[in-house]
């Protein structure tokens, strides 16, 4: 089953470009520090996740995100 998937090389990045902690980072996207943690760690972010952290960083979904065909055990 395919599933979406943080890049969170880029989105460290985009964090020091915009000088902003994990707090500031998590509500700007609309979300809270628990769930930016879970879906750094690996956990698919939901569609209000996506839209929220393309809009803050005004970048493509790609830049952000991947698409991964990867099977549940």
């Amino acid at each position: 089953m395919a599933g979406i998937e943080l890049n969170t090389v880029t989105l460290e990045r985009l964090q020091a470009l915009h000088a902003l902690n994990e707090s500031t980072t998590a509500r700007a996207i609309g979300c809270d520090r628990a769930t930016l943690r879970r879906i750094k760690d690996g956990a698919s972010p939901s569609a209000a996740f996506i839209a929220g952290a393309i809009l803050t960083f005004n970048v493509p979904f790609e830049s952000l995100f991947a698409v991964s065909d990867q099977l549940a055990a």
